[in-house]
């Protein structure tokens, strides 16, 4: 009788125990164009519900104090954003990382990202919206 309750115990703290959620950017292509197409795989482990992941691009310098909203996608599980470089920007410290809302979660890693200046469009002014970390609303790169 005393082995049964332990092992219930047991059954109960495991099945209570909830898994730490984290967030993982996969690599992304790099040097890449502004206005390039890019894929941006994450993987995500723990339970999100009712969930949108946004796709952050940082500042040259690789801050993300006012990041950009590169895409966004409501889901609950591990998955690939497809996003646009916006126009204007060129350097070697750019960052991409990806963000929760449901639980606000941002990735444990952050992939650097070359952008060259695109020759095609020397003159086109960035597309460049800084968001908010916890921004609800994506760009118009989606």
């Amino acid at each position: 009788m005393k082995k049964s309750i332990l092992l219930l115990t047991m059954l109960v703290m495991i099945l209570t125990t909830g898994i730490a959620q984290t967030i993982t950017t996969g690599n992304v292509t790099s040097p890449i164009c502004a206005g390039a197409t890019i894929s941006i795989p994450y993987t995500v482990t723990g339970t999100f519900s009712f969930n949108t992941f946004y796709a952050q691009l940082s500042n040259s310098s690789g801050s993300f104090t006012t990041p950009v909203v590169l895409a966004s996608l409501t889901s609950n599980v591990s998955g690939t954003f497809t996003a646009t470089i916006p126009y204007g920007l060129s350097g070697s410290g750019y960052k991409i990382r990806v963000v929760s809302n449901s639980p606000a979660i941002i990735s444990s890693n952050e992939t650097a990202l070359t952008i060259n200046a695109n020759p095609n469009n020397k003159h086109q002014t960035s597309n460049l919206k800084p968001q908010t970390p916890n921004a609800k609303q994506s760009s118009d790169s989606e």
